[in-house]
């Protein structure tokens, strides 16, 4: 989608007068990066090199064999630093600072430095096509150590068997750092042996943390990586985030990894936000560990702390724990949304009443689910879902074959908390499969299908369970609960139920039954298709004959530039967030949903590139895009790219929501957004020469 045009306005040339230095074995490489100027290339031949590289200040690139790393080594024989430091290599339009294609061993480094690579003071070098394996770190970042406003780009690494003491087994991100860590294999690091008392050793695969103070953060970015077989004394197998960390975590497989807590990913961000979408999270444990008091918390997923945690479109599967939450655990006033995830065959180890939550374990902390499967999880209590002191949002979640060896909600456990139950699905799950405890019950069950996997109605595993005393199985005595309306005990109908496709099938009887009682508008199923206005289905999946399935729209913001890029291609995507630097383009996540070709209503958005400005211009005003294109002087400003992708009109009447337009007169650039909140910001921030409001341009999927 003319990537091209965005490289010519952003990568200068090179310099006529670089150098290329060539090493051979038994010469010295750092003498060659000594003798070299910015621009050089310091060409090292296979073999193996003894010595600590140190690139400070110098945009030079350091290349091996990228074709096969291993051929070229660099192995450390100083036992008191990093095997190779680069500081001070801000990132500058017209120059970089490459390492790539090594195998880098042997480091052995104090703390404040990495075992492999340490990356300092507002250094952005390209770290790609690497091979980090069996350096340690005593202190933080066993394989790579990146801190102090640093931004580089780790991509296409193999990082393995790195030790680190404190944090960072792989990776340690830490002071003002937004890397981007895109495309690695980070497996089979480990971290030990720092006490309870300083924090513990986390993070065995990354470990990401801003600074100690809350309202400082950094944007740091994990994209398309394979975390598999770390350890983590403490917490975070696979991923550890700490204070002041806005992270996005993105199309990752992180699976078989080991801590105390959280073994896939821990988040513990004191107030920042984490955003989990399209990851696979299988096959990791949380074990307890008799010197952690509580640990065996979370096996794919542990939210703590107060982080606003997001979580969409993960499959969280196959994870255990042998306390509390299998699949996910939050906590200590998180606030988790979850939205369109798998989350199966996770269980809690242990028979007695603490082993709660096989797939969800919430307590004092605030939770909304909506389009989820929560199917096959386990544990002793709440074999779906525990919850504890929780004022929990539950709408359009299907749950099937969950189970709760203590007969106490096989889907659901309700102990304390202000619970709304609207929309869901309910099957199979023994155990009662609601249960709320005395005293307890839902502020709203609305709209929900409840069948008893059993023939016999008052038997263990029937409907719901409420307030010690009744037993609710048929339709009339669901909706008898308190704050209870128009349940249904129907046939789910599924497509599959033994394959696991628990879509709904045309005789379905979740299809159409549901009543508008204030159900929360929602406007896409588990799959994201669109879902229907003029009918309500219960369940995480709407059925429609040939459902409308939306792509991706994912945003890139320069802040040299003023300006956003959108893409919706996942290749594009891709190759800008691992190409080029956070300080240039730095990835946002995904914006908003657009469809990839014309459908009936929709309307074409152009695109439009200014050299002279260097940004994007996008309008779904055809009229708009005609003056531009046919107007002498702004064909000259703006060249037509072609159609970006499409979108909904402003007068649509789908459900949809506006996508936002600012102007900014003293950068010449635009600035769009679909979060009410974030133009509502804008406004408010920055006076009109700076960002001028011009009112919602187009409208995308709900």
């Amino acid at each position: 989608m003319a990537l091209a045009i965005i490289a010519v306005a952003i990568t200068a040339p090179p310099s006529a007068s670089a150098t290329t230095r060539n090493v051979s074995q038994g010469q010295s490489i750092q003498a060659a990066i000594n003798a070299s100027a910015n621009g050089d290339t310091v060409k090292v031949s296979p073999g193996t090199y003894y010595g600590n590289l140190t690139l400070n200040g110098r945009y030079i690139s350091l290349i091996g064999d990228i074709a096969n790393p291993s051929s070229t080594i660099i192995r450390a024989n100083s036992t008191s630093a990093a095997a190779v430091f680069i500081s001070n290599v801000p990132w500058a339009s017209d120059r970089k600072t490459i390492v790539s294609g090594f195998t880098i061993a042997d480091g052995n480094a104090p703390s404040g430095q990495g075992g492999g690579i340490t990356v300092f003071n507002d250094a952005n070098p390209e770290i790609t096509h690497n091979i980090i394996t069996n350096n340690t770190a005593h202190g933080y970042g066993g394989g790579i150590e990146i801190f102090t406003n640093a931004t580089p780009i780790i991509a296409n690494n193999t990082i393995f068997s790195n030790q680190a003491t404190s944090g960072g087994g792989g990776i340690f991100v830490y002071n003002g750092s937004s890397p981007v860590i895109y495309n690695n294999l980070i497996t089979s690091n480990s971290t030990s042996g720092a006490s309870i008392a300083n924090g513990g050793s986390s993070g065995g695969g990354i470990y990401l943390e801003n600074t100690g103070d809350p309202n400082a953060h950094s944007n740091p970015v994990v994209l398309n990586n394979e975390i598999s077989g770390n350890t983590a004394e403490f917490a975070g197998g696979g991923i550890m985030v700490r204070t002041g960390a806005n992270v996005i975590i993105e199309g990752n497989h992180v699976a078989n990894n080991k801590a105390g807590y959280g073994a896939g990913i821990h988040l513990e961000s004191t107030g920042s936000n984490a955003t989990l979408t399209s990851n696979v999270i299988e096959g990791n444990s949380a074990a307890t560990n008799p010197n952690i008091p509580g640990s065996g918390v979370g096996g794919g997923v542990a939210i703590f702390d107060s982080t606003v945690a997001t979580l969409t479109s993960n499959t969280i599967r196959d994870n255990s724990a042998s306390n509390i939450g299998g699949g996910i655990s939050s906590g200590e006033n998180a606030s988790t949304t979850l939205t369109g995830n798998l989350i199966a065959g996770n269980f809690v180890s242990g028979g007695d009443n603490s082993k709660q939550g096989g797939g969800l374990y919430a307590a004092n902390s605030m939770l909304t689910a909506t389009n989820n499967q929560f199917v096959a999880n386990s544990a002793t209590i709440g074999g779906g879902i525990s919850l504890t002191n929780v004022p929990a949002t539950l709408v359009n979640n299907t749950l099937v074959n969950n189970h709760a060896t203590g007969a106490a909600g096989g889907a659901i456990y309700v102990a304390s908390g202000s619970v709304a139950l609207v929309n869901n699905l309910l099957t199979q799950n023994d155990g009662y499969q609601v249960f709320f405890q005395l005293n307890v019950g839902p502020t709203r069950l609305d709209n929900n299908l409840i069948t008893t996997p059993n023939s016999t109605p008052a038997a263990e595993g029937s409907g719901l369970y409420f307030d010690y005393a009744h037993r609710y199985t048929t339709s009339a005595q669901l909706n008898s609960v308190p704050n209870a309306h128009n349940n249904v005990v129907v046939d789910p109908g599924f497509v599959n139920y033994g394959g696991g496709d628990f879509s709904l099938s045309s005789n379905s009887g979740a299809i159409d039954v549901g009543t508008n009682i204030s159900i929360p508008p929602v406007a896409n199923d588990y799959r994201r298709a669109i879902r229907q206005t003029s009918s309500i289905d219960i369940g995480a999946f709407e059925y429609v004959a040939s459902p409308v399935i939306p792509a991706h729209v994912y945003r890139f913001w320069s802040e040299s530039k003023k300006s956003h890029f959108f893409t919706i291609s996942n290749d594009e995507r891709n190759l800008v967030a691992s190409t080029y630097n956070p300080a240039e383009w730095r990835y946002e996540g995904m914006a908003f949903d657009a469809f990839t070709s014309s459908l009936s209503g929709t309307v074409p958005l152009y695109r439009f590139y200014s050299a002279s400005y260097q940004s994007h211009f996008y309008t779904a005003n055809a009229a708009e895009a005609d003056g531009l294109r046919s107007d002498a002087a702004m064909k000259l400003l703006w060249s037509y790219e072609g159609v970006a992708y499409y979108v909904y009109p402003l007068d649509t009447g789908v459900q949809s929501r506006p996508v936002f337009r600012f102007w900014s007169p003293d950068n010449k650039t635009h600035f769009y957004t679909a979060s009410a909140a974030e133009s509502a910001e804008i406004q408010s921030l920055f006076p009109l020469h700076v960002w001028s409001y011009e009112g919602p341009n187009f409208r995308v999927p709900q």
